[in-house]
């Protein structure tokens, strides 16, 4: 099933099926990738002090 989801997600991603949210803050970058259906792929956030 895993392996299944992944293929699902590079198929989705290569289709351009997704969607890309970027938050910019002062001291925090955060980012997901969603796919056609609202659901989270992949996500991270990078943190600073100024």
């Amino acid at each position: 099933m895993w392996m299944k989801m992944k293929s699902d997600w590079k198929e989705a991603i290569l289709k351009g099926r997704t969607v890309l949210g970027i938050e910019l803050c002062s001291t925090r970058i955060k980012a997901v990738l969603i796919d056609e259906h609202h659901r989270p792929i992949a996500g991270g956030s990078y943190g600073w002090e100024p």
